[in-house]
């Protein structure tokens, strides 16, 4: 049984650690190094989080809920993992023992810290008293949450471990929730972010992944005139937000577009810069379709206003390249019926 608190090391004590290696200019690499990735995609009830990741190259789940039941995947099922070392025993396994995969998903991250929580609580008493914990001392001061921090690294480093023997992809899947976001330089407000348990273990994941996704529905608000309330409307589109926003937490080193469609081969392509160039060929396009369609002034503004709301969403501008090439033939169609 651990006790809530690690005993302070004596002073002048020097902590055991792995002998220092003599670091030489020899050591020096440039450039870009290639290295596994590691993806952490959050989002909305239903939105596709799992069907994303079971997309993903010879994809193995970890996943102690039943969310990937539906699923035509591989996943560690005989017994499927219900404590939290087992889920590191199963990286573990992928590390050491031969097999073809080469993505591993855990579905999700955050019911995986409800385990950690079941083994902090049940291994663990007050200092004082020397009784168990309850769940009321987990959550107290944040005390269980300091702890989940210390045993989430050993899955990270198990995770390390897997990638430099076998050179896995990592996908972590989690849920979404709304925030208050506690703002230092003004007021605060409401942020979606991984449905984790404090900030702590949000910022150990989100420094580990090179790319925070969140994962939503593509989502259009009519403001409503007067006293008519705004409406929202949705066709069903799921899109994946990249970079920081004040409404979602998202980070990425790949260099991505603020967003893309929830797609696993999209985000590969932009990932390896193999559509680098295409959003800006898609501004393009829009603009020769354009002068096709010989567009009052009028008009063109309305459609300006179209693709700034479109920002750099692939998805979005595809729409308004389908909706002007419709234009544009039937135009053209009809002037050569004319001649």
């Amino acid at each position: 049984m651990r006790t809530a608190t690690k005993p302070a090391p004596a002073r002048g004590a020097v902590s055991a650690g792995p002998a220092a290696r003599k670091m030489t200019l020899a050591g020096i690499r440039k450039g870009k190094k290639k290295s596994p990735d590691r993806i952490l995609l959050y989002g909305v009830k239903g939105v596709g989080k799992s069907t994303f990741a079971a997309s993903a190259p010879a994809a193995v789940f970890i996943s102690p809920e039943d969310g990937v039941d539906e699923l035509d995947v591989a996943v560690f099922d005989d017994p499927r993992p219900q404590a939290y070392d087992e889920v590191v025993g199963a990286v573990e396994a992928l590390a050491t023992e031969e097999h073809e995969y080469r993505t591993l998903v855990i579905d999700t991250i955050d019911w995986v810290e409800h385990l950690v929580r079941d083994k902090i609580i049940s291994s663990t008493r007050d200092t004082k008293t020397g009784r168990p914990w309850t769940p009321a001392d987990y959550d107290a001061f944040g005390r269980g949450v300091n702890l989940a921090v210390d045993e989430f690294r050993k899955l990270i480093e198990a995770m390390e471990r897997m990638q430099r023997a076998k050179g896995m992809d990592v996908v972590l899947l989690a849920h979404a929730r709304a925030i208050n976001f506690k703002n230092p330089v003004g007021e605060d407000y409401m942020m979606y972010s991984p449905a984790m348990g404090g900030r702590p273990l949000i910022d150990l994941w989100g420094d580990w992944v090179k790319a925070v996704l969140f994962a939503n529905y593509d989502i259009e608000v009519q403001k409503g005139r007067g006293w008519e309330k705004n409406k929202a409307r949705a066709d069903g589109t799921r899109v994946v937000y990249t970079q920081f926003n004040a409404c979602w937490e998202a980070k990425n080193r790949h260099g991505l577009p603020p967003a893309i469609d929830l797609n696993w081969d999209d985000y590969v392509a932009f990932r390896d810069q193999e559509r680098s160039a295409s959003v800006q060929g898609m501004f393009e396009e829009i603009d020769q379709l354009k002068q096709r369609l010989g567009l009052t002034e009028k008009t063109a503004a309305k459609l300006d206003e179209k693709v700034k709301q479109a920002g750099e969403h692939p998805g979005r501008l595809q729409k308004v390249i389908d909706f002007l090439s419709e234009k544009v033939a039937a135009k053209e169609g009809g002037d050569d019926a004319g001649s």
